[in-house]
């Protein structure tokens, strides 16, 4: 059974979660108490876009207008505005010091931080480093600097949320 979601006022206040349907190959956006399913799904990037675009619609739409992104970049995107819509990302200090939850590994957490003169981010997450020593998944949309999927939530955080109430927009 699939439920209609009238208002983001219930989605708010009970949450939204992806649930995989087994061998049958199905994604779920479901509300997070288990109360009904609002839409199937079935490719995981199709259940991560109807979940942005009711809990982040500004970077479901600043991703969905990047147009061509080597396929390394895309892939990260999808999985950083999962990280994003799951709300893993805690800003520690404005700008500058970021905590993300890890997607697949509870009470795992990775430090995001842009370092003193920096106008990049770093993450302590493995993926990050092995990037960053290979000098493979460069962004050229961001200083050609290396970005994990951490890395990413944290500028959609911030280009979400900052346009909006600064004026500032990470992503441009």
């Amino acid at each position: 059974m699939v439920v209609s979601v009238s208002g983001l006022a219930l989605v708010s206040k009970v949450g939204l979660m992806i649930v995989n349907g087994g061998r049958y190959g199905k994604y779920k956006l479901c509300l997070a108490d288990g109360s009904g399913v609002i839409s199937e799904h079935t490719k995981w990037q199709d259940a991560v876009e109807a979940k942005a675009r009711l809990t982040h619609p500004e970077a479901l739409n600043y991703v969905l207008s990047l147009g061509y992104e080597p396929e390394e970049i895309r892939q990260r995107l999808w999985r950083a505005l999962h990280i994003l819509s799951l709300g893993y990302v805690d800003e520690i200090e404005p700008g500058r010091d970021y905590e993300v939850e890890s997607e697949s590994e509870a009470e795992l957490f990775y430090r995001v931080r842009r370092p003193a003169r920096s106008s990049v981010l770093e993450c302590d997450c493995p993926d990050y480093w092995r990037s960053y020593t290979s000098g493979q998944c460069q962004w050229e949309r961001y200083e050609n600097a290396v970005v994990c999927k951490h890395v990413l939530a944290v500028l959609l955080f911030e280009g979400a949320y900052r346009s909006d109430k600064e004026g500032y927009n990470a992503l441009g």
